[in-house]
């Protein structure tokens, strides 16, 4: 699977998709030699990145990696634009967002003046403070800490990948945006289950 994913990405060119798939693959091995990395510890990288990319644009000291190496824009691919103009929206619609549009995709579209059409916030963090403000971003967290709790508990009892691949996914939502996100929270699901099954007894 791991290979397909691979040529995939390769054939594709998407860098992100490169980066992540390499360092769950990292993850999944130290996993196996029982070298567990606390979860807690990952939500906290995970909120430093997001500070440190977004908010702090920490990329910018390493344009010469970026630019010269990649050849890729400090302001990956736009993507700094799409975020100032989402940050100024969202302190404008803190409490509350500003809803959901029509939009086929379900996300809340932002008009930015050099685009000719409409684009979404591209950061899943930025999208949910948009759509429904402090409230959504909150019940989201409540829901990603319960996972964790669930992984915590069934760790000392089975050995089991799934959490980074929860980790891998939100690390990637940093820079990109999905249209769905069933596969976040079928995963969100299947830790629950497990969870419970272990919990009363039950054979998974």
């Amino acid at each position: 699977m791991s290979l397909i994913c691979t040529l995939e990405l390769i054939i594709g060119g998407s860098g992100t998709g490169l980066i992540v798939l390499f360092v769950f693959i990292v993850l999944c091995l130290l996993e196996l030699k029982h070298r567990t990395i606390s979860p807690n510890l990952s939500l906290i990288v995970l909120l430093a990145s997001f500070l440190g990319i977004v908010v702090f644009r920490i990329q910018n000291i390493f344009s010469f990696l970026i630019v010269d190496v990649l050849h890729k824009s400090l302001t990956l691919s736009d993507r700094t634009y799409i975020w100032d103009s989402a940050i100024e929206s969202i302190l404008s619609h803190l409490i509350l967002g500003t809803g959901i549009t029509d939009s086929l995709s379900g996300n809340v579209h932002l008009k930015l003046s050099y685009l000719v059409k409409d684009i979404f916030a591209h950061d899943l963090y930025l999208d949910y403070l948009l759509m429904g403000g402090v409230p959504a971003l909150c019940i989201f967290i409540c829901l990603l800490i319960s996972v964790k709790n669930s992984y915590c508990y069934i760790l000392n009892r089975n050995r089991t990948f799934i959490w980074w691949g929860i980790v891998i996914y939100l690390f990637a939502s940093i820079v990109e945006i999905y249209t769905t996100n069933f596969c976040l929270f079928l995963m969100f699901a299947y830790m629950s289950i497990c969870d419970y099954s272990i919990r009363h007894g039950h054979l998974i």
